[in-house]
């Protein structure tokens, strides 16, 4: 569990903090994109440690949006559904035999791609987003209900 919570939640503390220098001196102030889930929403079977570093990365960036958009950074996160591919799939969903059960709670029926996550950080990252300080965006695989 400790290793989880270093590596997702202090890991992306870490790298916002030594970020900072540079967005505070960046003309526009810059942004910071995080990954989260959101599964953060919900309690699942095994994953205590994902939930707790991932809920932790959503207060951080709306933290960051609070202090640092005085200096026109804005901080915002994506929040996908269970990805294919993964080990989080694999190991909580697929092994589980539990597929057929959580895709039905999936708007689209199926997992999403990872390529979904890029497009989503792509959409937040342009001048245009220049009105909205903390955003976080929900991809269409995300399930409308915990798992259970």
């Amino acid at each position: 569990m400790a290793h989880r919570i270093e590596i997702d939640l202090n890991g992306t503390f870490n790298c916002c903090q030594a970020a900072l220098i540079h967005l505070k001196a960046a003309k526009d102030g810059g942004r910071i994109i995080s990954i989260s889930t959101g599964q953060a929403e919900f309690g699942w079977p095994g994953a205590a440690h994902a939930g707790a570093a991932k809920s932790g990365i959503q207060n951080l960036m709306k933290t960051i949006s609070v202090e640092w958009g005085k200096y026109g950074i804005r901080a915002n996160w994506v929040n996908p559904g269970p990805i294919k591919g993964t080990e989080g799939v694999d190991r909580l969903i697929i092994q589980q035999g539990l597929e057929k059960q959580v895709t039905k709670n999936i708007p689209l029926g199926t997992f999403g791609e990872g390529e979904d996550i890029a497009n989503a950080i792509v959409y937040l990252s342009p001048e245009q987003d220049v009105m909205y300080p903390e955003r976080v965006l929900l991809l269409m695989g995300q399930p409308v209900a915990a798992f259970l």
